[in-house]
């Protein structure tokens, strides 16, 4: 159960290869923005070589809203999806 204070991550294909969960809850009060966010899921998964690159290339969406920039506010009861870059062939 998640409390008043967090939001939701969601990832989607490799990342969720990477993390090993598709979904988890995050504390908003300790990370308020979306740079905040790529900050923590870095420290997170530290261990994961490739998550570092990955979030490189990866488009954020709060609430289903595409955003740029690492200055986007996050607040509790938000979805954060993470979505790492697709291509067909």
């Amino acid at each position: 159960m998640e409390s008043s204070t967090t939001f939701t991550v969601l990832y989607f294909g490799p990342m969720t290869e990477l993390t090993g969960v598709r979904t988890e809850p995050v504390d908003a009060v300790a990370v308020p923005t979306v740079g905040a966010l790529l900050e923590h899921l870095r420290g997170q998964y530290a261990a994961v070589a490739e998550l570092d690159a990955l979030l490189n290339t990866c488009a954020v969406a709060v609430n289903m809203d595409y955003v740029e920039g690492r200055d986007v506010t996050i607040a509790a009861g938000d979805e954060v999806a993470i979505i790492p870059p697709v291509s067909s062939g």
